[in-house]
């Protein structure tokens, strides 16, 4: 059996979680509603549901496997979640976020971990 590449899990995934999905997001409100909303998972522990769809406090709280995971959320959580996706055993983390070396240290402690836990993962930046 061939081994899949991290493109597979990024265009073929089995499950896809937005992790800082929020109501108030053009973004996430725009996934709900492609062909891949089936297969989709937001997470958030400040909602339990948007627009009519569970929302997970976090992406541990899934069952169904997630290959590739949406990160919109604050750098200093970034290191965290990241631990938490290699758990879940996610394949492919999208990072969306700031405030990470343009501010203050522990924004860059937060992205020498991420660094570090990207080698273990495809991330797209």
């Amino acid at each position: 059996m061939e081994e899949k590449r991290w493109s597979d899990y990024a265009f073929f995934p089995r499950g896809v979680a937005i992790i800082g999905a929020s109501p108030h997001d053009i973004a996430t409100l725009a996934q709900m509603s492609t062909k891949i909303k089936e297969k989709l998972f937001l997470v958030n522990p400040n909602y339990r549901e948007i627009r009519g769809q569970t929302c997970y406090p976090n992406i541990l709280a899934i069952k169904e496997p997630i290959d590739y995971a949406i990160l919109v959320i604050p750098a200093l959580i970034v290191p965290q979640v990241l631990e938490e996706c290699l758990q879940k055993g996610v394949k492919v983390a999208q990072i969306y976020s700031s405030g990470f070396s343009e501010t203050g240290m522990g924004e860059r402690m937060a992205l020498e971990k991420g660094a570090q836990l990207s080698r273990c993962l495809a991330y797209l930046l």
